[in-house]
């Protein structure tokens, strides 16, 4: 499971959530429906070729704020960083959070 402001995940050319927008104030959220090393090869090819992920091998959604439980705790990363494990996250989208200048034309 993924949960992402942008839809690119570790390079420019990698589009894991197509929709995705940095200033929409949501977040993207794409799930693995299968645990098989065959889906996640589906999905794989499918996001190194620049297609969308594939509908039978992934759910994919938007929100504002998400919490996921699981049985038992689980590894999870944050920004690329390895957290605690955990058997509950939330993670919640914190719109005008960031100001970004840039130059004017």
């Amino acid at each position: 499971m993924l949960v992402l402001n942008i839809g690119e995940r570790g390079s420019a050319s990698l589009h894991v959530a197509p929709d995705a927008k940095i200033d929409d104030g949501r977040l993207d959220v794409v799930v693995l429906r299968r645990h098989s090393i065959v889906g996640f090869l589906r999905f794989a090819v499918a996001i190194m070729r620049g297609d969308p992920p594939p509908a039978r091998e992934t759910a994919v959604g938007q929100a504002e704020r998400i919490t996921v439980t699981w049985a038992k705790p689980v590894s999870v990363q944050c920004d690329g960083d390895g957290r605690r494990p955990a058997a509950t996250i939330t993670c919640a989208a914190v719109p005008t959070t960031l100001r970004i200048m840039v130059p004017a034309d």
